[in-house]
């Protein structure tokens, strides 16, 4: 066990509120991050409960790859500027969205 797991083990009133906050977000989730003025806060909340899980119940690939499946709510747009910010070989031409038309789009220009 680990310092994390005994705290909460000797506090109920943090197992009961984490439970009934998990529940909630479990039940409300599949409906609120569709509205894209609640999607940001939905995916930080899913990954903090996913963390949580991570490090007190020790179920590491479960936990990694629903964090991972949260990247499907976000844009394209999103994913490129992380891209182009963090890698230098993002700003070659084939990363950018004229490259990613059809051949035939392209013979039309």
């Amino acid at each position: 066990k680990s310092p994390i797991n005994e705290f909460f083990f000797k506090n109920a009133f943090i197992i009961g509120m984490s439970t009934y906050f998990t529940m909630a977000f479990e039940l409300f989730f599949p409906i609120v991050v569709w509205n894209k003025k609640f999607r940001p806060f939905c995916l930080f909340a899913g990954v903090l409960i996913h963390l949580g899980i991570y490090f007190t119940m020790m179920i590491y690939d479960f936990e990694i790859l629903f964090i991972m499946t949260y990247g499907f709510f976000l844009t394209d747009k999103f994913w490129q500027r992380v891209i182009s910010k963090r890698f230098s070989f993002a700003r070659l031409p084939f990363f950018s969205a004229k490259s990613r038309q059809l051949p035939d789009q392209l013979a039309n220009q």
